[in-house]
């Protein structure tokens, strides 16, 4: 993929047209599935001064590890 045409190249030739023959483009436009909860002020709005849910509300678990938990190399190489 081209990040070039990915970020604004107008769409041609099949990508026009897969475009085209989607269920979501009517008239011409693209229209969301979903209706967009949030409008780009009240998120910056809850952003900026706070909203619910910030904090837990229960004390999250701590689990005590030892220096043989990390004795193995984990099989995928990731180890979380």
């Amino acid at each position: 993929m081209n990040l070039w045409n990915a970020m604004g190249k107008r769409p041609s030739g099949e990508c026009l047209a897969r475009i085209q023959r989607s269920s979501m483009v009517r008239e011409g436009r693209f229209h969301n599935a979903l209706p967009m909860r949030d409008d780009m002020w009240l998120a910056t709005k809850k952003w900026l001064a706070g909203a619910e849910n910030r904090e837990p509300n229960v004390a999250l678990p701590i689990e005590q590890r030892t220096r043989a938990d990390y004795a193995a190399h984990p099989g995928s190489g990731l180890r979380v």
